[in-house]
């Protein structure tokens, strides 16, 4: 019987936490770099965690003997000619590059010592968003956000998604920061709610004023000049949603 080779430790969240921020940054960067390159070259049909379960050894010898029934005979102009052999074997090979990836980045991070397999890729990318989650638990900013943000999204029917709320929350720390101390506009119940409008606009959900409810404390008139101010520090938002504003309007005026 063939002996298996000894795993090594396995990474949990747990350890993940446990890193060094600046030193679990830069794994974070590193594996991310991995995912994107690989995003980029399937560009839509990239999944990681199908391409992480998926047995490519498994699926070409089946691809295999689908072929020899029916030529009878493989060779070389057969499996070369085959769409689905070839994306098989490039899907096979990226695997072995992307554990000869991790090993690397296990020697440069002391992880020698841990199995370094593919499933650490979305731990990683998962313990990313947990650490920033206890990060603004601490924050006092978030704590009156996510009160409002979790009544604005129940009350529009938006998703609940937590990295969703982290990553909206990213948006209101970035333009609360550029806002001038003591304006009104600064204020959570009056920022929390436009910031909440903009950031699913940008998402292609299409909201407009009229879609404001009474659990919104604001009205549309300070919405609209809240808007107005905000674009004034976050030019960004016309760069990125010019198409969904000029529907809007032709929307509104009609």
């Amino acid at each position: 019987m063939k002996k298996t080779a000894p795993l090594g430790k396995k990474i949990t969240e747990e350890f993940l936490f446990s890193i060094p921020e600046d030193q679990f940054h830069n794994l974070y960067l590193e594996v991310k770099s991995i995912i994107d390159h690989f995003k980029d070259k399937y560009e839509k049909n990239f999944f990681l965690g199908e391409f992480i379960k998926k047995d490519y050894d498994m699926l070409l010898k089946n691809r295999f003997k689908s072929l020899k029934k029916k030529y009878g005979e493989l060779n070389y102009d057969v499996l070369n000619k085959d769409k689905i052999v070839k994306d098989l074997k490039d899907k096979q090979n990226d695997k072995i590059s992307i554990r000869e990836s991790l090993r690397v980045i296990g020697e440069k991070y002391n992880l020698t010592g841990y199995n370094l397999t593919l499933e650490m890729l979305p731990l990683i990318i998962g313990a990313k968003w947990e650490r920033k989650l206890k990060k603004y638990k601490r924050n006092n900013l978030f704590i009156v956000f996510d009160e409002i943000y979790d009544k604005v999204i129940s009350s529009l029917h938006l998703p609940t998604d937590k990295k969703v709320k982290y990553t909206c929350f990213t948006l209101f720390l970035d333009i609360w920061n550029k806002l001038k101390r003591g304006t009104k506009l600064r204020g959570l119940q009056n920022l929390s709610p436009i910031i909440i409008f903009m950031f699913f606009n940008m998402k292609g959900r299409n909201l407009t004023i009229k879609n404001r409810t009474d659990t919104i404390h604001i009205s549309d008139k300070d919405m609209r000049h809240g808007l107005k101010e905000i674009i004034k520090v976050y030019s960004q938002y016309l760069e990125k949603d010019k198409k969904l504003l000029a529907l809007n309007r032709i929307k509104n005026s009609g």
